[in-house]
C-alpha cells in the first residue's frame, strides 16, 4: 500500500464542541472504510479542559481506536513508531488507547502557549501489546 491516502475509500468524522463557563470539551466520532484489503477502523477522541484562570488550563484527551481485523491499526509515525524500532514492540495492532493529562500556559492569549502534558498508550493485538509513557512539551503560536 502507498501510505493512508491509499488505506482507506472513505471517512467519516462527526466533530461537536461544548463550553460552559470555564469547562469545554471537544468530542469527535470516527470512521474509516478499509481500501485494498485494509481493515475498516472506528474510534473516538474526548478532549475535557478547564480554565483555571487566564493564564492556565488543564487538558485532558482519551482517544480510542479498534480496527476490524487483525494489524489493521498502525502506531503514530513520528514518536511510537521511532519507539518500537527501538525495542522491538509491535507496531500493528487492532485496537489502541491513549491517555493525556497536561497544563497549558497562556503567554499571549491562545496566540502563543506553552504546552506540557503526560500521555499513556497501548495498542494491542492477541498477546502482542504495545505500552509506553511519553512526556511531551511544547509551543504552540498562531499569528
Amino acid at each position: 500500500m502507498g501510505g493512508i491516502q491509499d488505506a482507506y475509500s472513505l471517512s467519516l468524522s462527526w466533530n461537536e464542541d461544548y463550553k460552559s463557563g470555564n469547562f469545554s470539551t471537544t468530542f469527535d466520532l470516527i470512521y474509516s472504510n478499509g481500501h485494498h484489503g485494509q481493515p475498516d477502523a472506528t474510534g473516538f477522541v474526548v478532549i475535557p479542559s478547564l480554565k483555571i484562570n487566564e493564564k492556565f488550563e488543564l487538558v485532558s484527551r482519551y482517544q480510542f481506536t479498534t480496527s476490524n481485523g487483525g494489524g489493521g491499526l498502525r502506531l503514530q509515525k513520528r514518536y511510537e513508531r521511532l519507539a518500537t524500532s527501538i525495542n522491538d514492540s509491535p507496531d500493528r495492532g487492532d485496537s489502541y488507547h491513549a491517555g493525556y493529562f497536561g497544563l497549558n500556559h497562556f503567554l499571549d492569549g491562545n496566540d502563543l502557549k506553552l504546552m506540557v502534558g503526560i500521555e499513556v498508550s497501548s495498542m494491542g493485538q492477541g498477546k502482542d501489546e504495545y505500552n509506553a509513557w511519553t512526556i511531551m512539551t511544547g509551543v504552540r503560536m498562531a499569528f
